[in-house]
């Protein structure tokens, strides 16, 4: 569907493709192309969960995870210049609007079938994590897994149906503030999972409440909660979801990268000196403790 819209604009509306310029756009090329690609980044954030959540609904997760990768890597980064393509022509930001206007009634109905179908498979797993996300709290372990649906769905439902232009019109802000949250979080996981864990994990301790390997503190990790805090701020300082204005380093790095970077580092930080000599966590001991308890002299 993507690429038919695709051709039809290039076929017919290539004078306008041509003779677009973007609105708002800066006065400074290299803001432009760094912004353009910070949007992109986090358009592809926003896959993190639902990566997770196809993983977790087969067999062998690493096995799903690469081929989820570079699927989505691929088919975001071509639905984006196909987007940019319709927005720039056609200078509306609704994607259906777009079908209509390049194909008429008919061909945006059988479009739009076309594109639910597509999305039903990653639509499943994400509200099926987002419930098993829910579970995890006290309020909503005995609700029904209907009313738990109904809790996860109706928001969607409200934004799609009462207010659908507000947000296409903000997709803009929406695309930030992903990069604001997830930026930092992906960040903080990726450090935890390959640095401090080296890639192995408890998974009974992950669910099973009489082995709390990972309750920190009572439920909280104060290396993840510092570090969460130091890559939002210092995404909202270098770029301001909502207005777009920008601080230094930025453009010279993108914002979620850098926000990345910061949380991974302060998470890092308190980890190796707080969380860690502490006993919480249940991360493995490092070379130096392995060494002294080989040399230490066993007791009497």
């Amino acid at each position: 569907v993507g690429l038919w819209m695709l051709y039809i604009i290039v076929n017919e509306r290539w004078d306008d493709l041509a003779m677009a310029k973007p609105a708002q756009a800066s006065a400074d090329p290299v803001w432009n192309f760094v912004t353009g690609l910070e949007l992109g980044i986090a358009a592809s954030l926003s896959w993190w969960p639902y990566i997770g959540a196809m993983s977790r609904m087969v067999p062998n997760g690493k096995k799903a995870a690469v081929p989820a990768m570079l699927g989505l890597g691929g088919s975001v980064a071509a639905l984006s210049l196909i987007g940019v393509a319709g927005v720039l022509v056609l200078k509306v930001s609704d994607p259906s609007e777009w079908l209509r206007t390049v194909g008429g009634p008919t061909y945006a109905i059988i479009s739009l079938a076309f594109v639910t179908a597509a999305n039903l498979g990653t639509a499943v797993a994400g509200i099926y994590c987002s419930a098993l996300g829910l579970r995890h709290y006290k309020v909503f372990e005995e609700i029904s897994w209907k009313v738990l649906l109904v809790i996860i769905i109706t928001p969607i439902a409200i934004i799609g149906l009462a207010i659908p232009n507000l947000f296409f019109n903000n997709f803009s802000a929406f695309l930030g503030f992903i990069g604001v949250g997830f930026a930092p979080l992906c960040g903080i996981q990726i450090t935890d999972y390959y640095l401090l864990r080296r890639g192995k994990i408890n998974v009974r301790g992950l669910f099973d409440e009489s082995e709390p390997v990972y309750r920190y503190w009572k439920g909280v990790n104060p290396a993840a909660v510092l570090a969460m805090i130091a890559g939002v701020a210092s995404y909202i300082y270098v770029l301001n979801p909502l207005t777009f204005a920008s601080n230094a380093p930025y453009p010279l790095i993108p914002a979620s990268i850098l926000a990345a970077v910061v949380a991974s580092g302060v998470f890092l930080l308190v980890t190796r000196l707080v969380v860690i000599p502490s006993g919480k966590g249940g991360y493995p001991k490092t070379e130096k403790v392995y060494q002294a308890e080989e040399h230490s002299t066993p007791p009497i």
